[in-house]
């Protein structure tokens, strides 16, 4: 019995070959794995005295054998195979995050999505997000993809990280993202109560602070001085 890999995903060629003394051999192999018959896998005996059958094995450890059945058991007898080793590993898989909003202001709300890819068909299970050490959230993994909503308060980069678990058939693997904190920019506009005045008058100065900042970004906090020219005249909180 002989395995060969035919280029596809996990796909083997199963080959047994029959050998007998006497002419007029004929019969049906059927291939097991772990002690199992492989569905479909009951083959003909070839006029060279050879069967295939093309399988396609999940990942792990296999022990293949071949069982011949012959036609007429009165000449020939059944045969079992020596198992064959055969050893499959897990599709390697990548991990692309992309975000919704970078950069953004503090408090503001960010959905980071992971794409995650490998060869074959679309990898299954749950991706695990985090901003450092700080864990983000999880979410199970939906045609490929999976998604967190997190709000980040500190300015700064932040490293994302998005961690697949893996599953039966595709392998475990991680990525960072640097998801950019700023500052809200903004700027002030002076109001004075009277345009002149005379002197020893009182007039109120009213700073604005402004725009005002989007949903979930808290408002400025902080103290705006007045000054005339290069003085002082007063300071007053937000």
């Amino acid at each position: 019995l002989t395995a060969a890999p035919t280029g596809a995903t996990d796909q083997y060629r199963l080959t047994a070959a029959v050998v007998a003394n006497v002419p007029g051999l004929a019969g049906t192999v059927t291939f097991y794995d772990n002690g199992t018959a492989i569905a479909g896998s009951t083959t003909s005996l070839a006029a060279g005295g050879t069967a295939s059958f093309l399988a396609v094995f999940v990942p792990g450890s296999h022990t293949l054998t071949a069982i011949f059945t012959p036609s007429n058991n009165q000449t020939f007898t059944a045969s079992t195979s020596p198992g064959v080793p055969l050893s499959i590993g897990r599709v390697s898989t990548s991990i692309e995050i992309t975000s919704n909003l970078n950069p953004s202001l503090p408090g503001q709300a960010v959905t980071f999505t992971a794409a995650v890819t490998g060869g074959g068909a679309t990898p299954s299970g749950t991706v695990q997000f985090s901003d450092g050490l700080q864990a983000l959230g999880s979410a199970a993994l939906v045609g490929g993809r999976a998604s967190v909503t997190a709000t980040l308060a500190t300015v700064g980069t932040h490293d994302i990280f998005a961690t697949y678990g893996g599953d039966t058939a595709y392998a475990d693997s991680s990525v960072r993202f640097g998801q950019r904190v700023d500052r809200v920019t903004g700027s002030l506009a002076l109001a004075v109560s009277a345009a002149a005045a005379d002197f020893g008058q009182t007039v109120t100065l009213t700073a604005t602070l402004g725009p005002v900042p989007p949903a979930g970004v808290p408002a400025a906090s902080g103290t705006v001085q007045f000054q005339e020219g290069s003085t002082t005249i007063g300071s007053t909180a937000l």
